[in-house]
């Protein structure tokens, strides 16, 4: 047996709630494994919270083997593998998927989830903003500012920047000496440019990567953040804007040797800014971040939707693969028809379309099957045991990255892919190469697939609530992440099936459009949408 370990660690999602997969039942069955948990019933819980004493325990010795096992005598583990995620995820099931999520959305907007379909205050663009605005995004360790020019004709230039400054792990405890050290970096940027008129009232919109409270476009209560950052009881439940602008109006003239006064027009929480650029760039219906993590969000009754989509899939649950998604992530067990983890917080917090789609969980997916494939003996066969403390050994360290690089290189670059990640000794032989291209093929083909029902699913959603969506020749569907930017066959299989599928659902043609500066021109859109529809001052009368 290899010494790559099939043991997963709880994951950190990278949507706003991260997901806890550690099994929440406390007894265990006759055999002193952990109990999988299953309904008494079939009675639906679409009305009623999920109520974990609904459930009821059995041994897992006493599942169906037919429901568990992908080991048949005489087949090899990756063929298994593949015959069971061809018939679980066939083609000729999309249609049923489809119906079925657009049914969870549906719920979601029903019982006013307080996890998915989350109502935001960003103002839908009119495509006709203009004006010159300050930009300051923060996402993940990276801040980025700039100024940014939107012109008629829904067009737009970045005309100063965007600035990139790395923020180091010891600089990650959110109070308001932050706030203050991105005013101070404001500032720098703001000095030296004369985008400006002296004394001007720059009008500043601001994407913020963690969750927020919002009673108006130009306001951001924070309560909690993540990505390695700490935040303080000083700046706790305090609105974004005051305290970018109070910060940065507070400096001394040293500092600020224009005499700008800051005003923040519009918090945007940066999985809405795709949607809001690219429905200013491209009328897009919605928009999607398919990176390490999954999200939508789209326009539905005359508001921005964040769909937090990563918590949709329940109805997937009889179709997990047990050596691969429920090694990742147990508590999918738990995971029946009464269950709507997209509906109620008091489900537990997994998310399923995540965990089959998006890259930080693909990359675990493939690890584990190269474990399997190891440990049946299909895998490196010809040379020794990987070492317990190679990269492979732990979870989650191989990510998408990885798997799309080796599934777009050839022979001898994957070799060499192989020696700096496993170590020199490991030897890719021509026949682990070709498993391992069919393992990645039988991940990313359902990834694929899911991605096509998601989208699919979100349009008939929409369309349900504005037909003439439907007359559209084409809906266009902005995107960022790495995934779709850069995992050509996951690409091109998503376009595959939205062109052989589109027809077959009665929808137009749907065409994935990728966002450049999603953050930065969201955040200056909803800025100017609200110098447009709430301040009414058109053009900026401060600039030049």
């Amino acid at each position: 047996m290899s010494s790559l370990s099939t043991k997963t660690s709880h994951s950190t999602s990278t949507s706003s709630v991260s997901p806890t997969l550690t099994p929440t039942s406390t007894s265990t069955s006759a055999s002193g494994k952990s109990p999988i948990i299953t309904p008494l019933s079939n009675t639906s819980l679409s009305t009623t919270p999920c109520d974990i004493n609904n459930y009821r325990t059995v041994d897992d010795n006493s599942i169906n083997s037919e429901t568990t096992s992908m080991s048949k005598p005489g087949t090899s583990f990756l063929s298994n593998l593949t015959t069971q995620t061809r018939t679980n995820f066939s083609e000729s099931k999309i249609p049923h998927f489809v119906t079925q999520l657009t049914a969870e959305l549906q719920e979601s907007i029903t019982h006013h989830s307080d996890r998915s379909m989350l109502p935001t205050k960003t103002l839908i663009t009119s495509r006709q903003e203009t004006g010159r605005y300050l930009v300051i995004d923060l996402g993940g360790s990276t801040l980025k500012i700039c100024i940014i020019e939107l012109m008629s004709g829904s067009r737009y230039e970045i005309i100063e920047g965007p600035f990139k400054f790395e923020i180091p792990n010891d600089s990650k405890t959110v109070d308001l000496a932050f706030f203050n050290m991105i005013a101070e970096k404001v500032s720098v940027v703001l000095n030296g440019s004369d985008w400006f008129t002296e004394g001007a009232e720059v009008h500043t919109g601001v994407s913020w990567s963690f969750p927020f409270d919002q009673t108006e476009p130009n306001n951001g209560f924070i309560y909690v953040v993540s990505k390695g950052y700490v935040l303080t009881d000083e700046v706790k439940g305090c609105d974004l804007s005051s305290l970018f602008a109070d910060q940065f109006n507070k400096l001394p003239l040293s500092q600020n040797k224009k005499r700008y006064r800051v005003l923040v027009n519009s918090i945007i929480n940066d999985a809405v800014a795709v949607f809001n650029s690219g429905l200013y760039l491209h009328d897009c219906a919605m928009g999607l971040v398919v990176g390490t993590g999954l999200n939508a969000s789209f326009q539905y009754n005359h508001r921005v939707i964040n769909a937090e989509l990563s918590f949709f899939g329940s109805f997937l649950h009889d179709l997990f693969l047990p050596q691969l998604d429920l090694t990742m992530a147990p508590d999918l067990a738990l995971v029946g028809d009464q269950m709507k983890l997209h509906v109620y917080d008091s489900c537990p917090l997994l998310q399923p379309l995540e965990y089959l789609i998006a890259g930080r969980y693909i990359g675990e997916l493939f690890r584990l099957g190269a474990v399997q494939m190891i440990e049946h003996g299909e895998l490196f066969s010809g040379c020794d045991a990987i070492t317990g403390d190679s990269c492979g050994s732990t979870a989650y360290d191989l990510d998408g990255a990885f798997v799309g690089n080796f599934s777009a290189g050839g022979y001898e670059f994957d070799c060499e892919l192989v020696k700096r990640q496993f170590g020199d000794h490991v030897e890719l032989s021509l026949d682990d190469y070709h498993k391992l291209k069919q393992l990645i093929e039988v991940l990313i083909n359902r990834a694929s697939l899911l991605l096509c029902v998601a989208i699919f699913g979100i349009i008939k959603f929409l369309a349900d609530e504005d037909p003439s969506l439907l007359s559209r020749d084409v809906i266009n569907v902005g995107y960022v992440g790495s995934m779709l930017e850069y995992f050509t066959l996951f690409k091109d299989g998503t376009d595959a099936l939205l062109n052989k599928w589109h027809e077959k659902l009665g929808l137009p043609v749907v065409k994935l459009v990728h966002i450049d500066n999603s953050s930065i021109l969201g955040a200056g859109v909803s800025a100017g949408s609200f110098d447009e529809q709430v301040l009414g001052q058109g053009r900026r009368k401060s600039v030049l």
